[in-house]
């Protein structure tokens, strides 16, 4: 897991630009529940198969999960989970890959080889 401190300048997209082996990694990032997710992540690609939670505290805190299905896409967010003090963390038993179903369109060209 990665805490990033301060995302408010443009350098957030240096800092996930230039970590080493960004997707292996997953990211929490803790924002106030006033901040717009489509602001701060304006000029951001988070990829698709990056695990990437924005924390915002309301009552609970909710948990979302942020990313893109192409760098030109709209940023996608998707409530995963809440914690709070009273419940602890609930999470959704949905699958990773099983959340982002939805391509938006884009076409997938896959070939196969068979190697004996």
């Amino acid at each position: 897991m990665a805490l990033i401190p301060n995302y408010k300048s443009d350098y957030l997209g240096m800092q996930l630009s230039t970590s080493v082996n960004p997707s292996n990694a997953r990211w929490l990032l803790f924002l106030s529940k006033t901040d717009s997710l489509e602001f701060v992540f304006r000029a951001v690609n988070i990829p698709f198969d990056w695990e990437f939670v924005v924390a915002q505290q309301e009552e609970t805190t909710q948990l979302s999960e942020v990313y893109r299905i192409n760098a030109t896409f709209p940023l996608e967010v998707h409530r995963v989970g809440n914690w709070s003090l009273a419940n602890g963390l609930q999470w959704t038993n949905t699958p990773l890959y099983k959340r982002r179903n939805n391509l938006r369109g884009v076409e997938l060209r896959i070939s196969t080889a068979y190697v004996s």
